[in-house]
């Protein structure tokens, strides 16, 4: 089980450290083209650094804690998932998990600096009724649609088809 969770744990964290750095590139070329603040690419660009210097800390100790543990000849009883202070590469395993927290932190906080963008968005849809042929004649009806506006609000409009 642990060989699935590490294995997923990797997946997540490796594609959202790429996924990171494309964007803070991106984020870059929209504000040499003033699409975007200094404020914002300074934000992201230190929690990109931040991400992966934390990711680097929490799977390079994770590993050596681990061998540490495994090539004791103390006699470990209890299983893996119960670290305890008195065990080999405790400490390092500490340094670690605190690094793992400050990855899921930091990739919480980049997803938050994307909010400011997302309001500028305006999103609406033209809903119609399918049309059907009842000899020579087509049959409508009436369609709702809502548009919602960078406000968040949503205006709701009844079009009549003909």
């Amino acid at each position: 089980m642990t060989v699935i969770h590490d294995s997923g744990t990797v997946t997540l964290f490796v594609s959202a450290g790429i996924y990171f750095w494309f964007q803070t590139v991106m984020t870059y070329k929209m504000w040499k083209l003033q699409l975007n603040s200094t404020v914002l690419f300074a934000i992201r660009i230190i929690l990109a650094s931040l991400y992966t210097v934390a990711f680097i800390t929490f799977v390079a100790p994770d590993r050596i804690a681990l061998k540490k543990r495994n090539q004791s000849s103390d006699g470990i009883k209890h299983s893996i998932g119960q670290w305890r202070p008195g065990d080999p590469g405790y400490a390092i395993r500490i340094v670690g998990d605190i690094a793992e927290w400050t990855t899921v932190f930091t990739l919480g906080a980049y997803f938050m600096t994307f909010f400011s963008e997302f309001q500028k968005i305006t999103i609406s849809v033209d809903c119609h009724e399918k049309q059907q042929s009842t000899g020579d004649e087509y049959k409508t009806g009436n369609a709702q649609y809502t548009t919602l506006g960078s406000n968040g609000d949503s205006d709701r409009e009844d079009a009549k088809n003909e």
